[in-house]
């Protein structure tokens, strides 16, 4: 199978899926807990759907999904992007340092739109960033989370409050 070269789309999702009860942003993470493990598995074990399943869900057992639920996401993955079994930890790096930069992108342009008073545009990517990468971090120090709650905080001082 041949390894699909990476690129900016990395950090977007390019299929539908019937995710039942797992939450979006947790199917991001598995997405990307596929990226960091498939390749591992594939050449180790030969199965990795199930391994990459199992070992997300033992990181993440308190957020109450089943073996099942997180399968249907990570089978749904793998089918979308089959040469991710393949890659190299360069590949792998690469697909990383895509996804990274495109957060960091999210960031600084929701900095400029917060500078500027556009709560509603600054609080659009820092939703886009954190629908890129969930867990990503600005500065190793902010999550999106943090960010998210800054903007509705200064758009509220400011008399916009957001929805």
């Amino acid at each position: 199978m041949s390894t699909v070269a990476p690129n900016r789309h990395a950090a977007v999702r390019e299929y539908t899926l019937d995710a039942g009860p797992v939450a979006d942003l947790d199917v991001r993470r598995i997405e990307l807990a596929c990226l960091d493990n498939a390749a591992r598995y594939a050449r180790t074990i030969g199965w990795p759907a199930r391994y990459v399943a199992e070992g997300w869900l033992h990181h993440n057992h308190d957020r109450g999904y089943t073996l099942a639920d997180v399968m249907r996401v990570v089978e749904a993955y793998l089918a979308h992007a089959p040469g991710v079994k393949d890659y190299s930890p360069d590949n792998i790096a690469a697909m990383r340092r895509i996804v990274a930069d495109v957060c960091a992108d999210y960031a600084h342009k929701a900095h400029e739109a917060l500078q500027s008073g556009d709560y509603a545009g600054a609080l659009d990517l820092c939703e886009r960033g954190e629908a890129a990468d969930p867990d990503y971090r600005v500065g190793d120090r902010w999550g999106w989370y943090q960010l998210i709650n800054t903007v509705r905080d200064m758009a509220a001082r400011a008399g916009r409050p957001l929805p």
